[in-house]
C-alpha cells in the first residue's frame, strides 16, 4: 500500500505496473480540492503520450498496480513482487 499525502500529490511522479500502450510513467497534473481539503478530481498525463486521463486518487494507494516515483522496471522488481505475492505468511487461525 503506497501512503499518499495529499497535500504532495501534485506533481508527483507515478510509474504504472501493468501499462498499458507502452504508458508506463505518469504525473499528477491537476487536482481539485473541496472546502475541507479532501481530492475531488486527480487528473494524471502520460509521460510518453501526453494523454491524460482522471483516475480515481485512491487507486494510486494500490502498490500492485502503481509505484510511486519514476522507476525502471527490472526483472529484479518482478521477482520481488512475484516471491512477495506468492510466499507472504498466512495468518494461521488459532
Amino acid at each position: 500500500m503506497n501512503k499518499i499525502n495529499p497535500k504532495k500529490l501534485l506533481n508527483s511522479k507515478w510509474t504504472a505496473i501493468n501499462p498499458v500502450k507502452k504508458e508506463k510513467h505518469f504525473l499528477v497534473i491537476e487536482l481539485e480540492l473541496d472546502e475541507e481539503g479532501g481530492i475531488d478530481h486527480c487528473l494524471i498525463e502520460s509521460v510518453i503520450s501526453n494523454r491524460s486521463e482522471p483516475i480515481e486518487w485512491q487507486e494510486l494507494k494500490n502498490s500492485d498496480k502503481w509505484l510511486q516515483g519514476v522507476r525502471r522496471q527490472t526483472l529484479w522488481n518482478h521477482l520481488t513482487l512475484f516471491l512477495r505475492d506468492t510466499f507472504l505468511p498466512v495468518a494461521s487461525p488459532v
